[in-house]
């Protein structure tokens, strides 16, 4: 901008004049710099990942990637790579599946630990299956096909859906 001759300015706004001036000159002179200071990043440390489950993989396997999975998008995937396999249950305890839908419904379910290793998981059966588990005591070891159907993130606890159960 064209500065203002001085006798056309009142006193009072010759000081807002040189101001406006002065102002405009930082900040056309700011402007005018190609190369902007980038803003300082604070260095984000890389979020850990859960091991990356591969082909088919054991249920004691899918316990320990689930054990280290954070994100839920990482639970559902490593769930979904569940297939069905023949696993022992030592039993703890037998009780009514709740809440469960489709054959399961009014089921049992057997919590124990699975393949004489540490893992304490459940185990539902069909209707079909009743008389058989709740016949079963605390310390008999069962075999069983399953398939992990959820994660438990609060319980640690791999939750299947079984058929055919028969003493070991």
């Amino acid at each position: 901008p064209e500065p203002i001759p001085a006798q056309t300015i009142q006193p009072e706004a010759s000081v807002a004049a040189v101001a406006a001036v002065a102002t405009t000159a930082a900040v056309s002179t700011q402007a005018q710099d190609p190369t902007p200071t980038p803003a300082p990043v604070e260095a984000q440390p890389e979020p850990q990942q859960a091991p990356e489950p591969t082909g088919s993989m054991d249920h004691l396997a899918i316990i320990e990637a689930l054990s280290g999975a954070r994100l839920l998008s990482e639970f559902n995937e490593i769930v979904a790579r569940s297939t069905i396999q023949t696993s022992t249950i030592k039993v703890e305890k037998t009780e009514r599946s709740l809440m469960a839908t489709g054959e399961y419904k009014g089921g049992q379910t057997i919590t124990g630990t699975l393949d004489g290793g540490e893992h304490v998981v459940t185990i539902r059966f069909p209707v079909s299956e009743s008389e058989f588990i709740e016949g079963l005591k605390s310390g008999q070891v069962v075999q069983a096909e399953g398939k992990i159907y959820r994660w438990s993130g609060a319980l640690k606890q791999a939750n299947l859906d079984g058929t055919n159960a028969r003493l070991a």
